[in-house]
């Protein structure tokens, strides 16, 4: 069985496993000063008596965690900033990936030859995709840059959403905290379009949730 836990030492990434029932997910890490890069490989071990070598990988993903952003999202939805990340690979698309395979859900993995498939699969995927994508978004500043010239209908797929619909806010703390000049009006215009829908109780929550954020970063309209 091909071991997962050593590939991408030489990118300087540690390796952490977490098994439940059937699925092991390799989880990757890198840090750089207030940031941290991963990248995510789910197992699938389908494997019986009657079929011993049924092991299949899914597509691998990864995702950069600004961790000022987090934790200003953690503290005042309540939640914890160590399962947050801000962008993920949905910004791939940005970048380009010549001859890279993304939409192959999964990879069967049961023989040497299958085996070295999938690794050189992996270091493909890391050379075209990942590297380029961890390499385009070392700081807030580019992440705003994308946010900003991104269509509102984009945004969630570039920004990871944490639940409870928080693309919009995220996109919030990111100009905050590079001190964007549109902010006021990036927050006027969502307090806007939520308000005219106020009566649907998912609407109410984004914006009651906006106002909190308006109050923790201090936004003065």
């Amino acid at each position: 069985m091909i071991n997962l836990e050593h590939i991408f030492d030489e990118a300087g990434f540690t390796c952490r496993q977490s098994k439940v029932g059937y699925i092991t997910v390799y989880a990757f890490t890198r840090e750089t000063a207030g940031r941290k890069e991963k990248i995510y490989i789910t197992h699938r071990d389908y494997s019986t008596s009657q079929n011993p070598n049924n092991n299949k990988f899914e597509t691998p993903w990864v995702r950069v965690t600004f961790q000022r952003v987090e934790q200003v999202i953690a503290e005042v939805a309540g939640l914890s900033p160590d399962d947050l990340g801000t962008i993920h690979q949905h910004a791939f698309l940005e970048v380009g990936l010549p001859g890279l395979v993304l939409d192959k859900r999964l990879f069967n993995v049961n023989s040497e030859s299958e085996e070295n498939i999938f690794a050189g699969y992996l270091k493909e995927f890391y050379d075209k995709g990942a590297r380029p994508f961890f390499e385009r978004y070392t700081t807030l500043e580019s992440v705003d840059e994308q946010i900003s010239a991104l269509p509102d209908e984009q945004l969630q797929s570039f920004i990871t959403d944490s639940g409870g619909n928080m693309a919009l806010h995220r996109a919030l703390v990111i100009k905050v905290l590079t001190r964007n000049p549109g902010t006021i009006d990036y927050l006027s215009t969502w307090k806007k379009i939520l308000f005219e829908d106020i009566n649907d109780s998912t609407v109410k929550r984004m914006y009651d949730l906006l106002l909190k954020f308006a109050d923790k970063l201090q936004i003065q309209e």
